[in-house]
């Protein structure tokens, strides 16, 4: 039942939402050849390529938003079923389905499930690679009590770890934050071995050469991605940590965060104290939370990184420290009470999600052009890097014809762009012009102005796409007609 509450809940809604840059941005990509995506990748992108060529095999079910995103679901939902056996091997069956189902209907997880981007592939990767270092553990715990061997070197589990290791460190540059942080979380596993502790290390440590082995292939091509540009959108404080920490359980949720911080500490808190005859899995999975996000958070000083995204297989065990928590902690009213009321604020985000939730609208910025297109117009995007995104839905109208660019440089209309508007004004034709902006500047806009200069602003429209937060509008695509 529990996965079958995934599954609805990752495919509610998912051809609803139109694709937003981001995810145009994968379909350009994986419509790629392989040798021509890895090398606009390489050159421009900030993520390695294997995502997009996963993405490419499929297009097979063709180019709608629902085969964008279906690699997405599909990784959420396996994440789901290794949720259940990572909560029942540290503390039971009913700690495994209370994992399933916090993992199954949290917001956070939901959100990327249904998103054609690389963090399900990132999260999944993580996620399986310390489901299978769970197990490791305890068939080393197993031949530890047998005490007449040293421990089964578990090939298939083996292969597992490494290519979930391999699938975190693929899918997202801060992939190795992940696999440092694995490792510093098997020291207390490794540790507590006492007759094949250097056995256990060994097996473990080849693990780490064979996933490095084939790492080290793209990290000349992650150093070259690193030192592009620092995102000016990214800000880190000292907030952030918190931030980050409540978005695995309050996700979409704003205003009791700051009321319910006693209960996120007391979930860190209660849960080391309920395995306290296990220290070795409350390190584990402390660290396995932790540290992603303080190392990312450190790296920030040099350059701002620390997104939830980009630490969501965090979230997961997170989830099954808060599993353990609720199905431990006495009296059995507080576990209740805290499952209870975790439910409640995720079925509050939820509704808030499906019911408001929309992305930027670019197939109504492009249905609306169509209809109103006349022979001899032409299309300007501003910045033009986010025609992919209108490109996807315009080829939808039926339309052939090429969109153009326009580009802002210090403040002002590029040569070219003022050559364009100028060349279209001049011949009596009209120019469209779409703008994409967190807030809009309506008939003030710079672009606005300079191409005003030379033709009549007959008309303008806004197309507002609402955020996770419902009162603030995140983007608003402002379309300006001249004539």
């Amino acid at each position: 039942m529990v996965i079958l509450l995934a599954v609805c809940l990752r495919l509610l809604g998912l051809s609803q939402q139109p694709l937003w840059y981001d995810e145009a941005v994968t379909f350009t990509r994986a419509s790629m050849d392989l040798s021509e995506a890895w090398r606009v990748t390489v050159e421009t992108d900030s993520h390695p390529p294997f995502y997009y060529a996963i993405v490419r095999g499929f297009l097979v079910f063709g180019d709608t938003e629902v085969a964008l995103r279906l690699f997405s679901v599909l990784s959420g939902i396996l994440i789901v079923v290794l949720a259940f056996d990572f909560g029942r091997i540290l503390s039971g069956t009913t700690a495994g389905l209370t994992a399933a189902l916090l993992v199954a209907v949290s917001p956070l997880l939901i959100y990327y499930s249904q998103e054609a981007r690389m963090y399900s592939l990132l999260a999944f990767g993580a996620t399986l690679a310390s489901w299978a270092a769970v197990r490791l553990v305890s068939g080393w715990s197993a031949w530890e009590q047998m005490n007449d061997r040293p421990p089964r070197r578990d090939i298939w589990l083996s292969f597992l770890y490494v290519t979930g290791a391999l699938g975190a460190l693929l899918a997202h540059n801060s992939g190795p934050v992940f696999l440092f942080a694995i490792n510093l979380a098997m020291l207390w596993p490794i540790l507590s071995c006492a007759k094949w502790r250097w056995q256990c290390a060994a097996h473990w440590s080849i693990l780490q050469i064979l996933t490095l082995a084939v790492w080290f292939l793209w990290l000349p091509h992650l150093l070259h991605q690193a030192s592009s540009g620092i995102p000016d959108w990214i800000q880190v404080g000292p907030s952030t940590l918190i931030q980050v920490l409540n978005d695995f359980w309050l996700f979409g949720v704003w205003k009791p965060r700051t009321l319910l911080l006693p209960v996120l500490v007391g979930i860190f808190v209660w849960g080391v104290f309920l395995l306290r005859k296990q220290p070795w899995w409350a390190a584990f999975l402390v660290t396995l939370i932790l540290t992603p996000i303080i190392v990312l958070y450190v790296l920030s000083t040099w350059k701002p990184i620390l997104v939830t995204r980009s630490v969501l297989y965090a979230a997961v065990p997170f989830l099954v420290l808060t599993a353990i928590v609720a199905v431990r902690i006495r009296p059995r009213i507080l576990g209740f009470g805290l499952i209870a009321g975790i439910l409640f604020l995720n079925v509050w985000s939820l509704h808030n999600y499906y019911s408001f939730y929309e992305k930027e609208r670019w197939d109504l910025v492009a249905n609306h052009i169509a209809d109103s297109w006349r022979d001899g117009d032409s299309v300007a995007v501003l910045p033009g890097y986010l025609s992919k995104a209108l490109d996807y839905y315009w080829k939808r109208t039926g339309r052939s014809d090429e969109l153009g660019r326009l580009s802002i440089v210090n403040g002002e209309l590029s040569t070219d762009a003022k050559e364009l508007a100028q060349e279209f004004v001049a011949d009596g034709r009209r120019l469209w012009l779409v703008q994409s902006r967190q807030q809009p500047h309506g008939r003030d806009s710079l672009a606005a102005k300079k191409i005003g200069d030379w033709g009549n602003l007959s008309n303008y429209w806004q197309f507002r796409g609402n955020g996770y937060e419902l009162n603030c509008n995140t983007t608003c695509i402002e379309l300006f007609l001249f004539d």
